[in-house]
């Protein structure tokens, strides 16, 4: 996006969108923790689709308080077809409205050692609460979970992050699996799952936030462990917590260094 200047800059942050209401509003949580770091600053939340307010609402809301130009902020795990397209002409056909200038578009979290960091917190806390001896832990099965895309780059991205992930759990890796639109298929992994002697076995969503997605997994696992008896878990996603709001405000933060330089 073209980079210009202006005497007020604000964020816009995008969410993907979701019909499921505790994911919205840890989108719209997420969205405020980002708000509480930069004070002063104006900052409008909006989704991309099924959910309001959506990218022309939070717009708005920026001209309102008085921005004339904006970073877009996705908040999206991979860089596909909602970071290329969905999400940038949606936007500039929004400025273009409104005579909004666009200074830049931060890239989504990819797999850098953060994101991985926050992702091995959210299984270490989950496993911490269940009092395994080390080695029912070390013959557990792990299996990581992603949404998918058909956008290769993105699949190989996630495919890095799962690999670099693998390397800092002692569970036996079982593999991964994509929710739509890339192989291996999620429901070809469970069936990797119901095939294993493993009796434990966990399942880990890479996802930010509640959605239909999760609950299709969770109904999945459901009908695996009750028809094989072993002791499926499932992950919470990444979440809104004070970690995620700082791997959001690293990127922030490096494109308004950006700006300034340019400024």
């Amino acid at each position: 996006m073209e980079t210009t200047t202006s005497s007020c800059i604000g964020l816009l942050i995008v969410g993907h969108g979701t019909r499921v209401e505790e994911g919205q509003k840890q989108f719209l949580t997420l969205a405020e923790g980002i708000r509480d770091r930069y004070p002063g600053m104006p900052v409008s939340a909006g989704f991309l689709e099924l959910a309001e307010p959506n990218i022309q609402q939070a717009i708005e809301e920026l001209a309102r308080s008085g921005c004339k130009s904006m970073i877009v902020v996705p908040v999206l795990l991979f860089e596909a077809g909602h970071a290329k397209s969905d999400i940038p002409d949606l936007v500039i056909q929004s400025c273009q409205e409104l005579g909004m200038e666009i200074l830049g578009q931060t890239p989504p979290l990819g797999n850098s050692s953060a994101v991985v960091a926050v992702s091995k917190r959210r299984f270490s806390e989950y496993v911490n609460n269940l009092n395994l001896q080390p080695d029912e832990l070390r013959e557990a099965g792990f299996c990581l979970v992603g949404r998918g895309a058909s956008d290769s780059t993105a699949i190989a991205e996630f495919h890095r992050f799962a690999q670099t992930l693998r390397s800092q759990l002692t569970c036996h890796w079982m593999g991964v699996g994509f929710l739509a639109a890339a192989e291996p298929t999620f429901d070809n992994l469970l069936g990797r799952v119901e095939a294993t002697d493993r009796k434990i076995v966990f399942i880990q969503p890479h996802l930010l936030f509640e959605g239909r997605l999760t609950i299709q997994i969770r109904e999945a696992v459901g009908r695996v462990s009750k028809e094989t008896k072993q002791a499926v878990h499932v992950i919470p996603t990444l979440g809104c917590g004070k970690d995620v709001v700082d791997l959001f405000a690293d990127v922030i933060d490096l494109a308004l260094i950006r700006q300034r330089s340019t400024a």
